[in-house]
Protein backbone atom coordinates (compact mmCIF):
# COMPACT_ATOMS: atom_id res chain seq x y z
CA UNK A 1 0.00 0.00 0.00
CA UNK A 2 1.53 3.44 -0.96
CA UNK A 3 1.91 5.76 2.14
CA UNK A 4 0.22 9.55 1.95
CA UNK A 5 3.72 11.09 -0.10
CA UNK A 6 3.35 9.12 -3.08
CA UNK A 7 0.49 8.89 -5.83
CA UNK A 8 -1.70 5.65 -7.02
CA UNK A 9 1.36 4.76 -9.92
CA UNK A 10 3.85 4.91 -7.02
CA UNK A 11 5.60 8.54 -7.83
CA UNK A 12 6.60 10.69 -5.02
CA UNK A 13 4.29 14.04 -4.65
CA UNK A 14 6.40 16.72 -5.36
CA UNK A 15 4.49 19.45 -4.96
CA UNK A 16 5.99 22.39 -3.23
CA UNK A 17 4.23 23.02 0.39
CA UNK A 18 4.34 25.76 3.30
CA UNK A 19 5.41 24.76 6.64
CA UNK A 20 1.68 24.07 7.44
CA UNK A 21 1.61 21.10 5.25
CA UNK A 22 -0.54 23.00 2.73
CA UNK A 23 0.33 22.87 -0.72
CA UNK A 24 0.99 26.13 -2.49
CA UNK A 25 -0.31 25.00 -6.05
CA UNK A 26 -3.79 26.49 -4.06
CA UNK A 27 -2.17 30.02 -3.92
CA UNK A 28 -0.47 29.53 -7.32
CA UNK A 29 -4.09 28.77 -8.85
CA UNK A 30 -5.31 31.51 -7.44
CA UNK A 31 -3.01 34.17 -8.66
CA UNK A 32 -3.64 32.79 -12.34
CA UNK A 33 -7.27 32.97 -11.43
CA UNK A 34 -6.94 36.85 -10.71
CA UNK A 35 -4.54 37.23 -13.18
CA UNK A 36 -7.22 35.91 -15.95
CA UNK A 37 -9.65 37.69 -14.25
CA UNK A 38 -7.85 41.04 -14.46
CA UNK A 39 -6.73 40.09 -18.47
CA UNK A 40 -10.71 39.40 -18.97
CA UNK A 41 -11.63 43.05 -17.11
CA UNK A 42 -8.71 44.34 -19.73
CA UNK A 43 -9.89 43.12 -22.90
CA UNK A 44 -13.05 43.60 -22.12
CA UNK A 45 -12.63 47.42 -21.63
CA UNK A 46 -10.02 47.56 -24.64
CA UNK A 47 -13.42 46.04 -26.53
CA UNK A 48 -15.59 48.40 -25.10
CA UNK A 49 -13.32 51.06 -26.00
CA UNK A 50 -12.96 49.94 -29.75
CA UNK A 51 -16.42 49.87 -29.94
CA UNK A 52 -17.09 53.60 -29.05
CA UNK A 53 -14.36 54.54 -31.12
CA UNK A 54 -16.56 52.74 -33.59
CA UNK A 55 -19.59 54.29 -33.38
CA UNK A 56 -18.57 57.90 -32.75
CA UNK A 57 -16.94 57.17 -35.73
CA UNK A 58 -19.88 56.38 -37.41
CA UNK A 59 -21.90 59.42 -35.92
CA UNK A 60 -19.58 61.72 -37.55
CA UNK A 61 -19.41 60.16 -41.10
CA UNK A 62 -23.18 59.75 -41.20
CA UNK A 63 -23.32 63.67 -40.09
CA UNK A 64 -20.33 65.02 -42.78
CA UNK A 65 -22.20 62.50 -45.38
CA UNK A 66 -25.51 64.33 -44.67
CA UNK A 67 -23.75 67.82 -44.67
CA UNK A 68 -22.32 66.88 -48.32
CA UNK A 69 -25.43 65.57 -49.53
CA UNK A 70 -24.03 62.19 -50.02
CA UNK A 71 -27.00 60.04 -49.42
CA UNK A 72 -26.35 56.88 -49.92
CA UNK A 73 -23.59 57.02 -47.55
CA UNK A 74 -25.34 58.68 -44.73
CA UNK A 75 -28.26 55.77 -44.86
CA UNK A 76 -25.89 53.61 -44.77
CA UNK A 77 -24.06 54.56 -41.82
CA UNK A 78 -27.12 55.88 -39.88
CA UNK A 79 -28.78 52.34 -40.25
CA UNK A 80 -25.81 50.73 -38.64
CA UNK A 81 -26.03 53.11 -35.84
CA UNK A 82 -30.03 52.75 -35.88
CA UNK A 83 -29.26 49.03 -35.45
CA UNK A 84 -27.25 49.63 -32.68
CA UNK A 85 -29.33 51.68 -30.53
CA UNK A 86 -33.09 51.39 -32.29
CA UNK A 87 -34.57 53.11 -29.44
CA UNK A 88 -33.08 56.05 -30.80
CA UNK A 89 -35.61 58.24 -32.46
CA UNK A 90 -33.31 61.23 -33.70
CA UNK A 91 -31.44 58.23 -35.66
CA UNK A 92 -35.02 56.99 -37.04
CA UNK A 93 -36.10 60.59 -37.64
CA UNK A 94 -32.00 61.26 -39.44
CA UNK A 95 -32.47 57.76 -41.82
CA UNK A 96 -35.72 58.43 -42.94
CA UNK A 97 -34.60 61.60 -44.25
CA UNK A 98 -31.64 60.33 -45.95
CA UNK A 99 -33.89 57.15 -47.36
CA UNK A 100 -36.28 59.23 -48.57
CA UNK A 101 -33.72 61.80 -50.51
CA UNK A 102 -32.33 58.49 -51.91
CA UNK A 103 -35.93 57.61 -53.28
CA UNK A 104 -36.58 58.39 -57.31
CA UNK A 105 -37.80 62.28 -57.27
CA UNK A 106 -41.54 61.12 -58.41
CA UNK A 107 -42.02 59.13 -55.22
CA UNK A 108 -41.04 61.21 -52.58
CA UNK A 109 -44.05 61.75 -49.97
CA UNK A 110 -46.09 58.63 -50.61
Amino acid sequence: MADESTDQGGRRDELPRYPDGKPRVVVVSLAVAVALALAAVVLSLSVGTVLLVREQARTDRARDDAAAENWFAAAFHLRWLAAHDPNNIDLQDRLRHARAELAPTGTRGK
